[in-house]
């Protein structure tokens, strides 16, 4: 006879069972991942009473938007696992993949072999370099050279292929090799190219993009982050330094492996500019003590303009220049502590706008120091411009033009608020107090006009004394005429005149717009 204690024992233990199974499978649905986008709102309701009268309250809803979140499980398949028997090389697995995240789709790119495109760019080189040498044979160059420069343009198509397509996936994956797979297609241009007219142009091209595709696998693996994006500047600079000093050097060593070195400055300039895609706009969602970063980069970029102008004449560097040197300025001070204070402010009457003093007077400060490298150009310049190299240019216009245009928006701001002020308080009171920032303000600005127009009168000083000079050595400098006369006349001291006859030609006119007439020499007759 069975025991009715155990039967409902056991029935309770499998209602139980199923209970949990139950609660495991809407446990399971219940930690998925909520979709990317979805949007959750939430209430809170009250309800309360005093004893006497029942109250009710809501909450203000609150909406949450769920972000896309990165989600990926990979499980084996075992209901298709295939028999593996001894010997066997190749075996497929089949394994299931599982979106976790919140995104809508995931995808899934397959590893790309860089290991074979490094050995495909290896053989191209060793291809390209025996062309080369069976080249320097005739018996060689009637059998072998031909088939051996299409196999290596071949291999090196392909190698080039691989490599682009390993740049494409550099975001999605590591490689190790990149940067080797670049390097040596780089290398192998040299003697690839060799039979064609053009060669040192291409040579010049391809290696300055393959060395730069080259760097920026790596630092594209390493993630974008503060070293790398100063190692993305360093490296502009390095392609100015070698196309200005290592590459002339090189072709004059090796003329027959010659790389034109003129792209690679322009180059360069091409990967300083797209740098701010890379470092992006910090004041459209940061403060601007953010900043700081933009207005060193666009100090970097000033820098390398001004080092442009050994390679190019174009009177638009300079003021390009200055400008981008203006700019980081004032994005510096922007970002700096003093133009933050709000302790002293300037506001626009009727006008919800308040622009910090600090702010302002760093800006005026900014424009008169650009102001003094007038001064310093007009007594340095000449010299720096060549040491340097740099092409006849001439900063003095541009280091007055663009911070007068800084001064220029400053006293427009004053017309504006003497404007606004006169219509906001008209027939009423106001205290001297209420516009002291505005005061100090213009105070500057006129100093700093003042020091603009110093530089302008010195400008024609220094002009106008330079013209009085030219006129003075101009009038003592004798005539042609005079010379001439002179030159042919006889004179009464038949000996002197001889022997200043018997002074070659040009040491004698050398002489006479100096003294305004040759000086009597006497010539010695050595024994013999």
């Amino acid at each position: 006879m069975k025991n009715p204690q155990t039967s409902q024992t056991t029935s309770a233990i499998a209602r139980l069972l199923i209970a949990l199974a139950l609660l495991c499978a809407f446990c399971a649905q219940a930690f998925a991942q909520t979709p990317g986008g979805t949007t959750i709102s939430n209430q809170a309701s009250a309800t309360y009473s005093d004893g006497t009268n029942a109250y009710s309250t809501v909450s203000n809803t609150v909406t949450v938007t769920v972000s896309n979140v990165s989600g990926l499980a990979i499980t084996p398949d075992a209901g298709s696992n295939p028999t593996v028997v001894a010997g066997q090389t190749a075996v497929l697995f089949n394994f299931t993949v599982t979106n976790t995240g919140g995104a809508d789709a995931v995808g899934v790119l397959p590893a790309f072999d860089d290991h074979s495109t490094a050995a495909l760019a290896v053989l191209a080189l060793g291809l390209a370099s025996l062309a080369r040498y069976g080249s320097q044979k005739p018996h060689w160059l009637r059998l072998y050279t031909y088939s051996l420069d299409m196999a290596a343009r071949l291999t090196y198509a392909w190698a080039l292929l691989g490599a682009m397509v390993l740049f494409v996936l550099l975001p999605f994956q590591s490689a190790g090799a990149a940067v080797w797979v670049f390097v040596v297609l780089a290398i192998a241009l040299l003697p690839l190219v060799q039979p064609l007219p053009r060669a040192p142009t291409i040579r010049g091209i391809g290696v300055a993009l393959l060395l730069s595709a080259g760097v920026v696998s790596v630092l594209a693996s390493a993630g974008w982050y503060t070293y790398e994006r100063c190692l993305f500047i360093l490296w502009a600079y390095a392609l100015w330094s070698l196309g200005n000093f290592a590459l002339p050097r090189f072709n004059a060593s090796w003329p027959r492996w010659a790389i034109a070195p003129d792209i690679w400055p322009w180059l360069g300039l091409l990967l300083v500019g797209s740098a701010l895609t890379i470092w992006g706009l910090p004041w459209l969602a940061a403060p601007w003590a953010a900043a700081a970063p933009l207005g060193m980069y666009l100090a970097a970029v000033a820098l390398y303009l001004f080092l442009l102008l050994r390679n190019s004449a174009w009177g638009g560097w300079p003021w390009i220049a200055v400008g981008t040197l203006t700019c980081a300025g004032l994005v510096c001070n922007a970002a700096a502590s003093w133009a933050l204070a709000t302790g002293l402010v300037l506001r626009l009457p009727s006008v919800s706008m308040a622009i910090p003093w600090g702010r302002a007077g760093g800006e005026i400060v900014w424009a008169n120091m650009l102001l003094l490298g007038v001064l310093a150009w007009r007594r340095y310049g000449p010299a720096v411009a060549c040491q340097l190299g740099w092409q006849a240019q001439s900063l003095t216009l541009p280091l007055l033009v663009w911070p007068s245009v800084v001064l220029g928006l400053w006293l427009l701001y004053l017309a504006v608020w003497d404007a606004l002020g006169i219509l906001a308080y008209a027939g009423t009171a106001v205290s001297l107090l209420h516009g002291a920032p505005t005061v100090l303000l213009g105070l500057l600005l006129s100093v700093s006009y003042a020091h603009v127009v110093w530089l302008h009168s010195a400008g024609w000083t220094l002009h106008s004394g330079i013209a009085a000079r030219h006129q003075r050595i101009m009038r003592r400098r004798p005539k042609r005429s005079i010379i001439r006369e002179s030159a042919s006349a006889p004179s009464e001291d038949t000996d002197i005149h001889a022997n200043r006859r018997a002074i070659p030609a040009p040491s004698r006119l050398k002489l006479l717009p100096i003294h305004g007439d040759a000086m009597p020499t006497m010539e010695t007759a050595k024994p013999t």
